[in-house]
């Protein structure tokens, strides 16, 4: 769910503002009455407020606004409410790497996905733990194919086909649309510094972040996903799948610069 603010006057007097429900491939606008502010100190606490409940983005800005508001909402995602934390865990003495969700109730985590990667045909394979949820004939919830010569990653999601590809050769993101009609997203570097990566819509507005280590509150400390969104309005098939296949693409691509570098040192010696 994105909550989504306009401005339209230079004193901030008029803004509108309506929420956005993001469910799969449906969009549904909720608009409410403009709201008054008195001054910019007023709505900057305002849009902080907000920010604290809900992921915010905003749209027509007035130039004198919108860096006001941009400021307040493009901070580090530190300051953005986690909802939830996926580990990914693989499991010791076996092949078996897993997502693990935590009952609040208890702190104890269990399978909610079972992660399979083979290497030698380039494909990643997402599963649920629950074998009551696997499809009868026994094919995967979802699968990525990874291309030895090309950044595109083609993927199958519930019996749909899609690709998410770098917008140009240089770009260090994934862009992708789950059915025609669905939003645009986007897996991107949290930064050039960083080996996080960050799943944002179309307004820049962040809804997911996969880390290497990330804590849970539970004592975890270890690769995983963190939802800046609650977890039932947004696709977490979807979030899983695509998060998996681009920490993946990040890291084989890692390992080609790795091998490279060794191979360059060899030959200089």
């Amino acid at each position: 769910m994105s909550l989504l603010v306009a401005c339209a006057s230079v004193d901030c007097s008029a803004w509108a503002v309506s929420y956005q429900f993001l469910r799969g491939s449906v969009t549904v606008s909720q608009p409410i009455s403009p709201s008054r502010f008195k001054s910019p100190s007023h709505l900057s606490r305002v849009i902080t407020d907000l920010n604290l409940q809900y992921p915010v983005s905003i749209i027509h800005c007035h130039p004198r606004t919108s860096s006001l508001a941009m400021d307040l909402l493009s901070g580090s995602s530190q300051d953005q409410p986690v909802y939830e934390v996926l580990r990914i865990n693989k499991r010791k003495g076996t092949t078996t790497t897993t997502i693990d969700r935590t009952d609040p109730s208890t702190g104890h985590s269990y399978p909610i996905y079972m992660v399979f990667y083979m290497q030698d045909q380039n494909l990643l394979e997402l599963r649920h733990a629950d074998p009551r949820l696997q499809n009868p004939d026994c094919t995967p919830l979802a699968a990525v194919k990874f291309h030895s010569l090309s950044s595109k990653l083609d993927l199958t999601l519930r019996g749909h086909p899609f690709r998410m590809a770098r917008p140009h050769l240089l770009s260090g993101s994934h862009a992708f649309r789950y059915g025609p009609a669905a939003p645009e997203l986007k897996w991107k570097e949290r930064s050039e510094f960083s080996s996080d990566l960050v799943l944002v819509d179309g307004w820049g507005v962040m809804l997911a972040r996969y880390r290497r280590k990330v804590r849970d509150g539970y004592g975890y400390k270890g690769p995983g996903f963190e939802l800046f969104v609650p977890p039932h309005v947004i696709d977490l098939d979807l979030v899983v799948a695509t998060g998996m296949a681009a920490s993946r693409y990040h890291k084989r691509e890692e390992e080609v610069v790795v091998a490279a570098v060794g191979e360059a040192v060899s030959s200089a010696e």
